[in-house]
């Protein structure tokens, strides 16, 4: 089968004076656009109609793009377009929603479908025509379910450590095996101003993410924690790149002298408890941790788990000189952020109850 480069096929018969024969015969039709496909791991490129020559007048082509695997999604890369800017477009949709129209001259834009499939339009007038577009699709997972081990598992956004796509929402689900838990280590994230990161365990918003953020550790309670990853449809950047492990708490038991006493925040987590934790604290006791850094960063205090009595027992927060929390009862996964380098925790208490165990680390000043 043959398709013609242009607007026009000739086709020219000759014969000599010698032998004839029964000749041939041919069909012709208008060369079809679009149709159906299939995304796999490999990519699956198609074209505008006779890419790289101009592409043909008054095409309407539709592509409907769809996994190869049940609950997978499409990826689809626009490697290369140029139409007329005016009047010839690609059209992107994803469901009944449009994640964009291209026109004029673009070059590896990525769309990423949240429906399972994307329908791709090709549309142009019959004026001018251009060399029209190359694409290929494939399948991808923006979010799952991992089992946690005792090996770290890395976990990153789409891409990283190239820039993640436009419109993503992607939920990766972390759970333990038995009475483990899970604790996730971000190494580093970098995200446009109006996307993020959430971080759940159970039901509780541990932290959501945003900015430029390095080392930061967050633990489950129970059996596992929730990541969930969100952009819109502006700017986009080098996004996330985790680990996540099976394992237990470590827990730094202080001693008794130690109720009070000075630490100081690095890049790495540390933890601190209440005295005997996760045994009773003894009666009457009156702490106090100061907690310092450089004084060009900042602290950030997680309270990962707290037990203590609702009416007398009182755990205070305090950046600097002022008062930012008191706290009482039971709690989980408290978090407090310094505006200096400097933080003081106090803990005051009547009688004997589990008490609480925290982790403090350095973050650096994000700019307003």
């Amino acid at each position: 089968m043959l398709t013609s480069a242009g607007h026009s096929l000739s086709v020219y018969f000759k014969s000599d004076s010698s032998l004839s024969r029964s000749g041939f015969n041919a069909t012709y039709m208008i060369a079809k656009c679009g149709g159906n496909m299939s995304a796999t791991f490999t990519p699956q490129y198609f074209t505008s109609p006779n890419y790289p020559s101009l592409y043909t007048n008054n095409a309407d082509c539709v592509w409907t793009i769809k996994p190869s695997i049940p609950a997978f999604l499409v990826e689809l890369i626009v490697m290369e377009l140029r139409t007329e800017s005016c009047c010839d477009y690609v059209e992107v949709h994803d469901s009944s929603r449009m994640l964009g129209r291209l026109k004029g001259n673009a070059r590896n834009r990525v769309f990423m479908s949240q429906s399972g499939e994307l329908k791709i339009r090709f549309h142009s007038d019959q004026s001018v025509a251009f060399a029209g577009f190359r694409a290929p699709s494939l399948v991808y997972t923006c979010g799952t379910n991992h089992t946690a081990t005792t090996t770290p598992t890395p976990l990153t956004s789409p891409h990283y450590p190239d820039n993640y796509p436009n419109n993503l929402e992607c939920e990766w689900n972390l759970v333990a095996r038995g009475s483990f838990q899970v604790e996730l280590n971000v190494v580093e994230l970098l995200l446009s101003a109006a996307n993020y990161v959430d971080i759940f365990d159970g039901v509780m918003k541990l932290a959501r993410l945003k900015g430029n953020i390095t080392a930061r550790s967050y633990i489950s309670t129970s059996g596992g924690l929730r990541v969930v990853f969100h952009s819109d449809g502006s700017v986009t950047m080098r996004g996330f790149n985790a680990t996540f492990v099976q394992g237990e708490i470590i827990i730094i038991k202080l001693k008794p002298t130690s109720c009070q006493t000075n630490l100081v925040a690095t890049t790495e987590t540390q933890y601190f408890s209440s005295t005997n934790y996760p045994d009773n604290y003894p009666n009457n006791e009156d702490c106090s941790w100061t907690i310092t850094t450089d004084p060009s960063q900042q602290i950030e205090l997680n309270i990962i788990e707290m037990e203590i009595e609702q009416c007398c027992d009182h755990l205070e927060v305090f950046d600097g000189d002022s008062l930012v929390a008191e706290l009482a009862g039971s709690a989980t996964n408290q978090q407090f952020t310094s505006s200096s380098g400097v933080l003081l925790i106090r803990f005051t208490d009547g009688t004997e109850v589990r008490g609480f165990n925290a982790t403090i680390y350095e973050v650096t000043p994000q700019p307003i």
